[in-house]
């Protein structure tokens, strides 16, 4: 297994890209998993990754910064874990997925009432700036697939289907620079429950697979068992994912793009979402969360969450690891 930090030949974004494309021509079906004559079992070979040259400036700047804040905010976050008196797990932003809440429903109690009136993007910055703060991450998308900016890709955003009606990710962006923090976005791109190609939402879809690594065998092929999810999950890639990074990144010019989740994701269109990030904004810093290689082999510009909790603390490693009696491995996603 590899675990590179380096080297991105030019052509290999592009051939993962191509068979992300290949993968997505046929139309999407909700039959039963069956192996599709058209998928290979053979995978992709791993592309050892070459950071751009922008980005040593840019993590050089991160780790100067050191101590940051990272918002959960949603329209899960009016319920504070709760809903109609059953309660999600240990995450209020689990609430759609432990509480099995469908899409429609989710669209009309839950983000139908989201209307946080006292939220004050400059207080907020300005907060945690004295607090220490250089830097700001904010999700933009979690798993519940709701876009907290004025996405274009989907009427499915806190401008158009709250009657808050205002866009977050713009407002901490704007105050974020206007108080010269760095900032950053969460982007949940392997789990979106509300599309028919995510992940593990089985109440709404249930082709979905609810288990991590699906896509791939214990001998590093192509899992064809799920070969028709194959397909569903390109589409979600196609439609929804990757136009909605390239809006997050044109529109609003993130600093830092946390991923999350990604090995719910095949290799193959997980790479092609990294490669994209990299492409659009080179200095965007890139972390760990963002899948594995049939074979295992990572690629990021730093090792985040998914390695390591400190002293029962989700962090993000900026200046320094844990120290090592009080680092435990996470659960791998």
């Amino acid at each position: 297994m590899q675990n590179s930090h380096a080297m991105c030949r030019p052509g290999a974004a592009a051939r993962v890209l191509s068979l992300a494309l290949l993968l997505s021509t046929s139309p999407a079906t909700h039959a039963e998993e069956s192996p599709h004559p058209a998928l290979s079992a053979d995978p992709p070979a791993f592309q050892p990754y070459v950071p751009p040259p922008q980005k040593a400036a840019a993590l050089a700047r991160w780790r100067e910064a050191s101590f940051g804040l990272f918002l959960h905010f949603g329209v899960y976050s009016t319920f504070g874990g709760e809903y109609e008196g059953r309660r999600s797990g240990a995450y209020g932003e689990w609430l759609m997925h432990d509480v099995q809440i469908p899409v429609a429903e989710y669209r009309k109690k839950v983000a139908g009432v989201f209307n946080p009136t006292e939220f004050n993007a400059d207080e907020w910055v300005r907060i945690a700036k004295e607090t220490g703060m250089r830097y700001l991450v904010v999700t933009a998308k979690h798993h519940d697939g709701f876009a907290m900016w004025d996405s274009h890709v989907t009427d499915y955003n806190v401008v158009k289907a709250t009657p808050f009606g205002r866009d977050i990710i713009g407002a901490l962006r704007d105050a974020c620079r206007k108080q010269g923090l760095m900032f950053g976005v969460y982007y949940s791109q392997s789990h979106d429950w509300s599309h028919p190609g995510g992940q593990n939402n089985t109440w709404d879809f249930p082709w979905q697979p609810t288990q991590r690594d699906w896509w791939r065998t214990a001998d590093g092929k192509r899992n064809l068992a799920w070969a028709a999810h194959f397909e569903r999950s390109a589409q979600y890639v196609r439609e929804k994912a990757m136009p909605q990074l390239d809006e997050l990144i044109t529109h609003y010019d993130p600093d830092i793009i946390w991923w999350d989740t990604g090995t719910m994701l095949p290799y193959e269109l997980a790479r092609t979402l990294f490669d994209r990030a990299n492409d659009l904004k080179p200095a965007s810093i890139l972390n760990s969360r963002n899948g594995q290689s049939y074979t295992g082999d990572s690629y990021f510009d730093y090792l985040g969450t998914r390695a390591y909790r400190c002293a029962g603390w989700m962090v993000i490693l900026s200046r320094s690891h844990c120290p090592p009696q009080r680092a435990r491995p996470l659960r791998r996603w």
